[in-house]
């Protein structure tokens, strides 16, 4: 199983935190597959320096590529490819897209206990939410994900309500209702 995190490598995606779990995962085999734009200046010195101690530590248990994703097609394919979307982010209330993206591939998250992104893993079924500062929690939900399959019924019921249709549809209502006396 690929326990993946893409996209923007800042301190506010919780990379440290999925590291730090990452040994606590016990015997699942897992590979964390980390990729994107690796944000340094988020980052102290020795963040930095436990970042390269992680990586290295977990050997062939980690696929670390600090760099941009050549593509949409090349982001998606690290997504298909994932048992689960690591997305807890640290004091983040607002939604993400890389959570839409998991669900279009039936791809379940782990996602901060606050916020939108908690509401919808839970309204939809489609992952677990943890608080992001710990790595205890992190593992525990990771291996769950790993264990017990989510409903295939929440990804499709969020997909579905989360299309560029389904949006204009939305916007153009709201719009219509703001519209009239």
């Amino acid at each position: 199983p690929i326990i993946g995190a893409f996209g923007s490598l800042s301190k506010r995606k919780g990379l440290l935190n999925l590291l730090r779990a990452a040994p606590r995962i016990g015997g699942k085999n897992a590979v964390i597959g980390i990729a994107g734009n690796f944000e340094t200046a988020t980052f102290s010195p020795t963040e930095l320096l436990e970042i390269d101690m992680a990586t290295v530590g977990l050997g062939d248990r980690c696929w670390y590529r600090p760099g941009p994703i050549p593509s949409d097609g090349a982001f998606s394919a690290l997504m298909s490819l994932s048992s689960v979307c690591y997305i807890a982010y640290e004091e983040w209330m607002f939604s993400s897209g890389l959570q839409s993206i998991a669900t279009q591939f039936g791809v379940p998250c782990v996602v901060a206990n606050t916020g939108i992104m908690a509401e919808r893993a839970e309204s939809f079924h489609t992952g677990l939410a943890i608080d992001p500062s710990s790595p205890d929690a992190a593992a525990a939900a990771i291996r769950s994900l790993l264990t017990e399959k989510l409903p295939r019924e929440g990804f499709k019921r969020y997909s579905a309500q989360n299309t560029v249709e389904a949006f204009r549809t939305t916007l153009c209502d709201f719009v219509e209702s703001v519209g009239k006396p």
